[in-house]
């Protein structure tokens, strides 16, 4: 099997924390169910946001980062959980 690494790339993201702000692209979460609870983190669907993503949309857990691909035309968003993404990305270093 041939090996390969993640192309060097810089984003924008911000972690969730369960309040809507204007800056983030972030929608609520309301399941039809009053008692859903999240098969991911096991919260209830108030703590939870939704961001639209090229393949539909994601559910946002309370901790997750929103991560937004500025190297494509669109600002592609996609959900990733903390612990994905502390292992793919590091902060970059700003003047």
């Amino acid at each position: 099997m041939t090996r390969f690494k993640r192309k060097p790339q810089e984003v924008e993201a911000v972690q969730w924390n369960g309040w809507y702000t204007s800056d983030l692209e972030v929608k609520p979460f309301i399941h039809r169910d009053s008692r859903w609870t999240c098969h991911k983190c096991g919260g209830i669907d108030l703590a939870h946001g939704w961001v639209d993503t090229l393949e539909g949309g994601h559910v946002i857990c309370p901790g997750d980062y929103i991560v937004k691909n500025t190297d494509t035309a669109d600002d592609e968003l996609f959900a990733c959980s903390s612990e994905q993404f502390q292992k793919i990305f590091d902060p970059v270093e700003t003047m």
